[in-house]
């Protein structure tokens, strides 16, 4: 009572003191406690507003949009200065966002690239590839493992014999997923082709004495046979392999804009190496486009050299419309002068005068991505127009963050507390417990008092991460976790909605009209990047800039399921 409301008083005072004069992005999502109770949650990046129950009310565009105000409101009286809003893109909060839009036209509002991820995946899985079968097939096999001791220890005596375990010393579990998160079945499959040479060796050298394992009655070893039996078959293997091309791509891409400082940088870069991939032509946003080349690291090394849309001129034009519509004034000469010293890689936005390399090195250390907005911070005189016209500018594209983690963070917290046992909680009172338990992490990380990962208490542990951005998912024991079928059903229905969803407007557009100089089809994906030619050309500062980021991100979650499985091992 009078301590969590002393608690959150102080948390809510803390926020207050460092959000004013910040740029931030709003962001809103949906969610039912275990009493079926309707709540919206709004957050600005990373930092949680409200959370109003709506359960009576008639789930509308126009309800959700009186919300938001009501909530952009309360941010502007405590100093935010909002950039964007971001929602998924189901039909009251896409109808929400258009609305928006008309209202305040100076906000981005871009859909939550975290959500359209899983929506690009399940639009592969609708295409019915035969080689998704054998994902089930090969978590049969997993479940089968990690119930029989035995089997384990046999399958890592095989490892020890390996080329691989010879330079590293280390076995390897295999991944069940008992987090509900097509993520976890792509890595529990990956984690299995990695295995599969000592699995394939042992399953054919010691097929006895694997089956053995299952124990002394018949129907039990008739079963491990049956479900054993793909390991021998070649074509298994090649359809695991086939699933791991088709869906590592996107599994880098989902990590990249799940991140809580997704930038649309970040969202156009992903989508360029997403159609390097797969071939997928759509993107079309100006303000995309600028953001990308605001990013100092990359400039205009990303774009195609042929495409007239990405040269310097036609960028100016962008950012010159982008800079009337943000800030209400037409840009100066200075402004002008100042664009063109970027793009040339002069003065003050030189690579060596904004310590671009040296600021790199420096969140490399802190294990951290760089901050391209700190960058361009740094540069800040304060003037409103001139040369400081394009600072101000790359800081206001950059922090605009195109997805709604901050919620689903918030929600993930709810969901920790608002048990079943605990579900009479009323939503005010939770709302504070989240507020007072992120404030308290937010401290410890800027004090450093942060502890690394503890190898035991392997589920509360995966519950916290769980709990810490992804949104939707739970740990489940074995025998209820989801078949990736079943996953992929739902993952279909999603997008099925989302196509279904009425939304009585026209589609939300954050950008001017474009030029009749220019055709749409020179602002597609095809034609805006320069793609590398059989893959020997370097992606480091181009698309493949925030890429390896993803990459790690995906060994940092791998690592994670391997803590997991140790606690969930017989």
């Amino acid at each position: 009572g009078r301590i969590l409301d002393s608690l959150a008083t102080q948390a809510e005072a803390g926020m207050k003191s460092n959000v004013v004069g910040r740029l931030g992005t709003g962001q809103c999502d949906g969610w039912k406690t275990n009493a079926k109770a309707a709540i919206i949650s709004t957050s600005v990046t990373l930092y949680m507003i409200a959370a109003h129950d709506v359960s009576p009310e008639r789930k509308t565009a126009d309800n959700l949009l009186q919300i938001v105000l009501e909530d952009i409101t309360y941010c502007e009286e405590h100093g935010i200065i909002m950039v964007g809003y971001c929602t998924d893109n189901g039909g009251d909060a896409r109808g929400m966002r258009v609305r928006l839009k008309r209202v305040k036209p100076k906000l981005t509002v871009p859909p939550c690239w975290g959500h359209q991820t899983n929506l690009v995946v399940a639009e592969v899985l609708e295409l019915e590839i035969p080689c998704m079968l054998s994902i089930d097939e090969s978590l049969e096999i997993i479940k089968w493992f990690t119930n029989h001791s035995r089997a384990l220890g046999l399958l890592a005596d095989q490892q020890k014999l390996t080329e691989r375990f010879e330079k590293t010393h280390c076995i390897l579990r295999l991944l069940f997923p008992v987090i509900s998160r097509w993520i976890y079945h792509f890595l529990a499959v990956r984690r299995i082709l990695t295995i599969s040479p000592p699995m394939r060796i042992l399953h054919m050298q010691h097929h006895d004495a694997l089956i053995e394992c299952a124990g002394p009655k018949a129907d039990a070893r008739a079963k491990a046979v049956e479900i054993l039996a793909p390991i021998d078959d070649p074509q298994f293997w090649k359809n695991l392999t086939e699933v791991k091309i088709l869906l590592e791509p996107l599994a880098i891409a989902a990590k990249c804009m799940q991140a809580p400082d997704a930038g649309l940088d970040q969202v156009l870069l992903m989508l360029g190496n997403l159609y390097r991939i797969y071939g997928s032509p759509e993107i079309n946003s100006q303000v995309f486009i600028i953001a990308v080349y605001l990013n100092p690291y990359i400039r205009g090394a990303a774009f195609s050299t042929k495409n007239p849309v990405v040269k310097p001129i036609n960028l100016y034009n962008i950012a010159k419309r982008l800079f009337q519509r943000f800030f209400d004034i037409e840009p100066d000469l200075d402004f002008h002068a100042a664009f063109f010293d970027y793009a040339k890689d002069l003065r003050e936005f030189s690579l060596r005068f904004m310590n671009l390399a040296e600021m790199k090195q420096l969140h490399e250390r802190e294990n951290k991505r760089v901050s391209v907005v700190k960058v361009w911070e740094q540069l800040d005189t304060g003037e409103p127009n001139g040369r400081n016209g394009l600072v101000k500018l790359a800081v206001w594209v950059l922090s605009i963050v195109a997805n709604s983690a901050g919620s689903e963070r918030g929600f993930s917290k709810f969901g920790l507390f608002l048990t079943k046992l605990r579900s009479q909680l009323s939503i005010q009172k939770v709302r504070k417990m989240t507020t007072v338990d992120m404030d308290l992490k937010r401290q410890h990380e800027e004090l450093g008092l942060t502890t690394d990962r503890i190898k035991r208490k392997f589920v509360l542990f995966a519950e916290q991460y769980v709990a810490e951005g992804n949104g939707g998912a739970q740990v489940m024991d074995y025998d209820k976790a989801d078949s990736f079928a079943s996953l992929a059903t739902q993952l279909c229905d999603d997008l099925t909605n989302t196509r279904n969803a009425p939304i009585n407007e026209e589609a939300e557009d954050d950008d001017e009209e474009i030029p009749a100089v220019y055709s749409r089809s020179n602002y597609t994906l095809k034609e805006l990047f320069q793609y590398p030619t059989n893959g020997t050309e370097s992606l480091e500062n181009g698309l493949g800039f925030y890429w390896q980021g993803g990459v790690k991100d995906l060994e940092e979650e791998m690592e994670l399921y391997d803590i997991l499985m140790e606690d969930l091992d017989p």
